[in-house]
């Protein structure tokens, strides 16, 4: 008994001696306040080649936008100022402390070392409905939003509106995205089921429209793919799957339902959409 009391003691000793020489690696702040249950509807993030410490903005339902960390997911502060559904947010991706962010009458810019209140507010034609998507161009020249009816085209240095495209859609638009390497190559997605790729350089709505790809569904997501982003992708509202060639409208990829054929239908659609 006397040598398994000592056995035990020497175990004991050892287990404090290795508790003791642990060091918390880190710390950060909770609360064990009872938060509301906000869901997030929207998300963006910085370059970390923009930004030694990059951040990730998060919309919130409660019409608040998160900063986040990037690296460490911690809190960095709160941007309030919409007083509706906020659609969109994107960083400037050629200035680190400029954020753009949309709700439901207009797309505004906050300067992330004030956010008190926002710098610019760009706004469509008189009568236009709920924005509900917007993009920057990558050189950050032009924002482009699309409404429940129409697309409008806005000087993003000078907040001056350039144009409206108001007749390659007949429905709510649910997705804008400029090109990522060319500033003038848009396209737009809307419920009525048509991709529209577009060249903004153009003087003409008619002359801007280069394809018109229909999915027979509503998009729901549509973006621009493949190793040299020539490609357009489009994912609907039922779950169909289709790629085209951007300029010259070939059909490419039609699956009829993403979960049925892959079980798995997410990991194969990250791998088809982001390409090697």
């Amino acid at each position: 008994m006397s040598s398994l009391a000592d056995t035990h003691k020497s175990e004991m000793r050892e287990l404090i001696t290795s508790l003791r020489s642990i060091q918390l690696a880190g710390k950060s702040a909770i609360t064990l306040e009872k938060t509301e249950p906000d869901y997030v509807l929207d998300i963006d993030a910085q370059t970390s080649s923009l930004s030694s410490n990059p951040l990730v903005a998060a919309t919130s339902s409660n019409f608040t936008i998160r900063l986040f960390s990037k690296e460490t997911l911690m809190s960095a502060g709160v941007i309030s100022g919409h007083t509706d559904v906020i659609s969109g947010v994107r960083f400037c991706q050629q200035d680190k402390n400029l954020l753009f962010s949309s709700s439901q009458d207009s797309v505004r810019c906050w300067d992330l070392r004030a956010p008190t209140k926002a710098v610019q507010t760009f706004q469509g034609f008189e009568g236009v409905s709920s924005i509900t998507s917007f993009d920057l161009s990558c050189d950050g020249r032009v924002l482009c939003a699309g409404s429940e009816v129409n697309k409008d085209g806005m000087d993003r240095r000078h907040g001056d509106l350039l144009g409206c495209y108001s007749e390659c859609h007949q429905d709510d638009i649910t997705q804008v995205e400029f090109h990522p390497t060319q500033a003038d190559s848009l396209l737009s997605g809307s419920t009525d089921g048509l991709v529209c790729v577009y060249d903004i350089s153009q003087s003409s709505e008619e002359e801007a429209l280069l394809s018109t790809l229909n999915s027979c569904s509503s998009v729901q997501k549509t973006g621009w793919c493949g190793s040299d982003k020539q490609n357009v992708y489009c994912v609907t509202h039922i779950d169909t799957f289709h790629v085209w060639n951007a300029f010259e409208g070939d059909n490419l990829i039609k699956l009829t339902d993403i979960k049925e054929r892959t079980k798995c239908g997410c990991d194969m659609l990250s791998t088809l959409v982001l390409g090697p």
